[in-house]
């Protein structure tokens, strides 16, 4: 698992843009290895998850970015009330 992780990251280290910036390298560095992450883990999930985890990694990025709360999720009113 670390070996195909250090294979992801060394090449979205080739990719990422360079930039004299320390923190604007960091940012360009994070967004390039966790595209190829998620490139390579939706590589290998049926066509059925892929949406799944392509949500929660939006969620988690969104989340990370500080422009998501959790109080965007909770609805003010129950969806259905079927289940007693």
């Amino acid at each position: 698992m670390a070996q195909a992780f250090s294979v992801v990251f060394n090449k979205a280290i080739d990719r990422a843009e360079a930039a004299e910036d320390v923190k604007a390298r960091v940012t360009c560095l994070i967004d390039c290895i966790t595209y190829s992450v998620f490139i390579y883990t939706a590589r290998g999930l049926f066509e059925r998850d892929k949406l799944t985890f392509t949500a929660q990694l939006a969620f988690q990025v969104r989340n990370n970015v500080g422009s998501m709360v959790a109080t965007n999720f909770e609805p003010t009113q129950p969806v259905w009330n079927g289940f007693t």
